[in-house]
């Protein structure tokens, strides 16, 4: 919330969120934006290696990533940002840190906008190793994936009052990357844009965010607490900004180009999340999911009753009111995607996540707790070990019919009304089929 109010305070009308290897604020951050009455622009600053298969083979476990920020400049955009944060940790990218690659972005990088990063990259390492053929095959590279959608950013970040030859050495290579960045744009025709690293709101709070750090880190000794002074990686205004990148050398009319490059960027990225309380699936369609449910309670069933010589009577009737009101309610694709990922747990082959050459072992897994361990299509399908008809439990502590499953009433043209379970499929006039409980006011009802 902060944020978005320094924001709001600074004069700007938008503002981004580029967390590390993450997309889970989006929403959050979205809800203090409208509150303040700014637009939120959707972000990450992301890894990014030029082959995932080669990182692999050099066992660099992460050490040669580079710092990549991605913007999503609509809804395609945010869908490919939220997917390449995802994909990031699969076990084929994740390596020593999620990570993305050439290959991986290519095929995700049509609505976004890509920067190419903080003095954290392997370009600020080649330009301060003198290596600027390499530097430039760097810039290369992205603006082959990304065309115009790839800029340059000058940094504002440095140690205000540089006391050790660290501190020094850390804004001489923030010099050093910003004068390139300025010389190469001229060349490759890359638009530059002026970004404050900002890892809080408030000038005032950065003995505050350094003592986080230091916990996080661990960096508990004084000598190690005191080696930097105060950086500068507050969300600034627009006069701070120019004088700021001005102790980096960067001429006034270049900054506030820049900063109106940055504006110009900002107007391009239009937004909006939409959350709905869409179940998550497990197969292409729900369908499908429901159809796979039914398959894998019945195989359960015989598992867990038959097998055992439980009287069917019994089960039988408990297992069918369970589950025809989890299909009533839409929810087959979510007790899928919990039982797949309960029982990759427990069969060993969740993601060995800290020794990827270890075999396959069970994870912890306990035998389920709260109002869930009262449910007989939990127990079938592998999701708990209790058998809640042995031990007398109640489905209605867990999904309650009375409760958050009311109908939708929806009244049509003609005057019939329709009573609708939230999970009834239901045909738009466009074609589209959707769920009773995603309709929304002004859908053209067909049937």
């Amino acid at each position: 919330m902060e944020i978005a109010q320094a924001a709001q305070a600074a004069g700007y009308d938008s503002v981004a969120i580029t967390d590390h290897d993450e997309v889970g604020g989006h929403i959050d951050f979205q809800k203090s934006c409208r509150k303040v009455g700014i637009k939120p622009i959707f972000g990450t600053e992301a890894r990014w290696v030029r082959s995932i298969g080669a990182s692999r083979e050099a066992k660099s476990a992460g050490r040669d990533s580079s710092h990549i920020v991605l913007l999503a400049q609509n809804q395609t955009g945010l869908r490919n940002l939220w997917a390449l944060s995802s994909l990031a940790y699969e076990p084929h990218y994740f390596y020593g840190k999620p990570q993305l690659d050439v290959d991986l972005m290519s095929r995700y990088s049509d609505g976004l906008w890509a920067s190419d990063g903080c003095s954290l990259t392997r370009f600020t390492g080649f330009v301060n190793d003198n290596d600027e053929d390499s530097a430039l095959e760097e810039w290369g590279i992205l603006q082959d994936i990304f065309g115009d959608r790839f800029y340059s950013e000058l940094h504002t970040f440095q140690i205000i009052d540089p006391v050790t030859d660290e501190d020094k050495a850390l804004n001489a290579r923030v010099t050093a990357m910003n004068q390139a960045k300025m010389r190469f744009a001229e060349k490759r025709d890359v638009r530059l844009v002026a970004v404050h690293d900002a890892h809080y709101a408030y000038r005032h709070q950065w003995e505050e965010h350094r003592l986080v750090y230091n916990l996080s880190t661990q960096a508990y000794r004084k000598d190690q607490v005191e080696s930097k002074g105060q950086a500068a990686d507050w969300l600034m205004d627009p006069d701070d900004t120019v004088y700021f990148l001005g102790r980096h050398g960067i001429p006034t009319s270049t900054a506030r180009q820049a900063i109106a490059n940055a504006r110009e960027i900002s107007d391009l990225c239009n937004v909006e999340i939409n959350p709905t309380l869409s179940m998550p699936r497990l197969y292409p369609s729900d369908a499908e999911d429901s159809a796979a449910f039914r398959t894998a309670i019945e195989e359960g069933f015989r598992r867990f009753v038959v097998d055992k010589g439980l009287p069917e009577d019994v089960y039988r009737r408990r297992l069918e009111y369970e589950s025809e009101l989890i299909v009533d309610q839409g929810m087959p694709g979510y007790f899928n995607v919990v039982a797949d990922y309960v029982r990759s747990a427990r069969d060993g082959t969740y993601i060995q996540w800290v020794d990827r050459t270890a075999k396959p072992s069970p994870c912890l897994c306990g035998p389920g707790r709260g109002s869930g361990g009262g449910s007989l299509v939990n127990y079938v399908l592998g999701i708990t070990s209790l058998d809640p008809i042995k031990y007398d439990l109640m489905f209605e502590r867990f999904i309650n019919p009375d409760r958050a499953s009311e109908k939708r009433r929806i009244e049509l043209d003609s005057g019939e009304v329709l009573e609708l379970n939230p999970g009834d499929s239901v045909q738009l006039s466009d074609g589209r089929v959707v769920v009773a409980r995603d309709l929304k006011e002004g859908d053209d009802i067909s049937c």
